[in-house]
């Protein structure tokens, strides 16, 4: 039996549907399984450069007021930014907060956010603690902080 030309086509076309089909549909679990391990690895390298860090210079978006966060304060933060986890959903955020570590005048990295969404060297983590959530409200306890 031979196939008309049109209905070589046809098959032709069907047996590409029913292969590329099911890569379509696991592409973004495959690529999400790739890049997690890629995520975690940008955070422990940032992770290992703000440990360091002395200062934490926090601004907001619509505000012109900054403050620096010193000693425990900063490390509340630093810690938190370290625990974040690789998170690709999306969200409806105004990344409107601000934290650029310093350890003396050398800039180790920011940080931006909002609530429990960070962004960090252009990757989007999720903050667990509630520490960056008080940062980015204003309710973080500034003790050894000034305004700059």
């Amino acid at each position: 039996m031979t196939l008309k030309p049109s209905n070589r086509f046809q098959l032709v076309v069907f047996l590409i549907i029913i292969i590329c089909f099911p890569l379509l549909v696991t592409a973004p679990i495959l690529l999400h399984a790739i890049e997690k391990p890629f995520d975690i690895y940008h955070l422990k390298k940032f992770a290992q450069k703000i440990t360091v860090a002395d200062r934490i210079v926090a601004s907001y978006s619509q505000s012109s007021v900054t403050f620096s966060l010193t000693g425990q304060e900063a490390k509340q933060v630093i810690a938190a930014v370290s625990s974040a986890k690789p998170d690709r959903n999306t969200y409806k955020c105004l990344y409107n907060a601000k934290a650029q570590f310093f350890n003396g005048t050398n800039n180790l990295g920011d940080v931006i956010g909002c609530s429990t969404i960070l962004w960090i060297t252009g990757r989007q983590y999720k903050e667990d603690t509630g520490v960056w959530d008080k940062l980015v409200n204003g309710s973080i306890t500034i003790t050894q902080g000034h305004q700059i």
